[in-house]
């Protein structure tokens, strides 16, 4: 149980101003880019509302005008908030300085100042996380009681209580959160990365000839909607490893048989569920495998938690306010973790480490993903065999329309960029921030796997490659006409090609690394979708490649 004095803690508003850019350079991008990521990560649910300046928002095409510090103050008493946070951004050389200033209303003669600086555009995020960090610990700090009042109850669980959490619970009924925040501790690594510091390049041979078969060694076809995201799991408890294959209306489960893919079962998807991910794992300890299918409607997240009990498949949550994602660390443990949906962008919020307590899932401490925008489109391994992990994550920066895939140590430094356009998402939702906008295109990045399946001791990156036929640029988002899967390699400079799948036609839309035969060896299991026409209708492949034996 929550203590009496947090929980009539008061929910506090704050106004965030556009920030002002000094520069010769144009960093009109810079300043959309914080416009769009800052409200997710100041805002916490029950504590911190973030809203937008009533009539500062500037027109389509046009920049938003210096606001004087006064009107400022004018504007949010105006709006009814508590604080108010604004800022600039200045460029020189190589140096991008934000400095913001955090004013509290009801004592506006001594604002809290902020400030960050980065090396570089690629710096900009996780300096952007400290700079929230600072503003909602200052606002929380202002608000939360020091310490227990007399007569209050203490929490039934010495874990709520540990410095450096923030808990959550839902209540699988009327779904509302309970939110205690404070700061969280960062997950640690093993040791320091290795690009803090000069050290030689490592010399690698010519590599082992490719890790997975040229040709398929099944494949099937499925007609019908189209299907953008697969998981498998023994999610109906026969020992079985089951495919579970969803598209945005759709769920389906599917039992591999030999050279037979037969259907088994389908999971209803209501009408404002559009499903966004898939992921599979027994984390509440039955010995079933939960199915954890992650949706979005218009302006929130709205999933829901399958498993199977007394012979059918029943929502044990739904109306879940998170994404999900079971996640395997470079030390082959797996972790069930959530991102709540931020309010400007869907993937703007903290990722938390989920447990199930009492029948309840809840968050834990706040998981540290180096480098990453959202829940997806992320990996990690020791690519280079040196010892130290490695992060892999689709990295859409300030200007780009598509993501790159990058390379980054552990204190989210961008050691490598990639150049032969890995990834290139058609999978993607429908967003509303408010009812007057039209909905907008929220792409969710392609899976990253890093496996260690490489003889020499490097790491394997698995990934996929949409892009119009013939290596043309992309005319608009999520305009393919054909695919690949590709294996890669790290080669002291760059991932070179191991292997690759041949090229279909339209596109790959996801793929999974694992032992779906239970034949004690994993494979690729790859989907791709081929349009057929109008109506919505597709051919969706779903092909595996077994691993080379050695």
């Amino acid at each position: 149980m929550l203590s009496a004095v947090a929980a009539e803690a008061k929910e506090v508003r704050l106004v965030l101003f556009p920030f002002e850019a000094h520069s010769a350079e144009d960093l009109s991008n810079v300043q959309s880019g914080i416009a769009t990521m800052l409200p997710g990560r100041v805002s916490m649910p029950g504590q911190i509302i973030v809203l937008e300046p009533p009539g500062v928002k500037a027109d389509a095409g046009q920049k938003p005008r210096v606001i004087p510090a006064a009107e400022q103050l004018a504007i949010a008493k105006k709006a009814g908030a508590d604080y108010l946070l604004a800022g600039s951004i200045t460029k020189m050389g190589a140096v991008i300085s934000i400095d913001a200033r955090l004013v509290n209303l009801a004592a506006s003669d001594s604002p809290v100042p902020i400030s960050v600086q980065s090396q570089g555009f690629d710096g900009i995020i996780p300096q952007l996380n400290i700079l929230a960090q600072k503003a909602r610990e200052s606002v929380v700090g202002s608000i939360a009681p020091a310490g227990p009042a007399a007569g209050s109850l203490a929490p039934d669980d010495s874990l709520y209580a540990q410095p450096g959490t923030r808990s959550r619970s839902y209540n699988t009924a009327s779904e509302e959160p309970q939110d205690v925040y404070q700061p969280p501790p960062r997950r640690p690594q093993s040791k320091p990365s290795r690009f803090d510091a000069e050290q030689p390049r490592r010399r690698y041979g010519a590599g082992p000839g490719a890790l997975f078969e040229s040709a398929p060694a099944f494949s099937a076809e499925i007609k019908g909607k189209p299907l953008h995201a697969i998981c498998s799991g023994d999610v109906n408890g026969d020992g079985k490893n089951e495919l579970i294959a969803a598209g945005p209306e759709l769920v389906n489960i599917y039992q591999l048989s030999g050279n037979s893919l037969t259907k088994i079962a389908e999971i209803p998807v209501g009408i404002d569920e559009h499903v966004v991910h898939v992921d599979a794992g027994d984390f509440n300890g039955n010995g079933i495998d939960e199915l954890y299918v992650s949706c979005y409607e218009t302006q929130r997240a709205r999933s829901f938690i399958v498993e199977f009990q007394q012979n059918q498949f029943i929502r044990i949550a739904q109306n879940q306010r998170w994404f999900y994602h079971v996640y395997k660390l470079s030390d082959a443990s797996v972790r069930l973790i959530g991102q709540e949906a931020g309010t400007v962008s869907p993937f703007s919020g903290d990722i938390f480490s989920m447990e199930w307590k009492e029948g309840k899932l809840i968050s834990r401490e706040q998981f540290i993903l180096p480098g990453s925008r959202g829940i997806y489109g992320f990996g990690e391994g020791d690519v280079d065999a040196d010892g130290v992990t490695d992060f892999l994550v689709f990295d859409k920066g300030f200007f780009n329309t598509q993501p790159d895939l990058i390379l980054v140590s552990a204190t989210s430094k961008t050691v490598w960029r990639d150049t032969k356009n890995l990834g290139g998402t058609p999978n993607f939702f429908s967003v509303c921030t408010t009812s007057n906008e039209i909905d907008q295109k929220e792409n969710v990045p392609l899976r990253i796997i890093c496996a260690d399946i490489s003889p020499d001791g490097r790491w394997a990156v698995i990934v996929g490659k949409n892009n119009r036929r013939g290596g043309s640029v992309v005319s608009k988002l999520f305009d393919f006409t054909e695919g690949q899967l590709q294996c890669l390699l790290w080669d002291g400079a760059d991932l070179a090609l191991n292997w690759s799948s041949p090229v279909i036609e339209d596109f790959v839309t996801d793929y999974l690394f694992d032992d779906i035969d239970k034949d004690g060896v994993r494979e690729i299991i790859m989907l791709s979708s081929r349009s057929e026409g109008f109506g919505g209708a597709s051919s969706n492949q779903i092909s595996m490649y077994k691993t080379v034996k050695k």
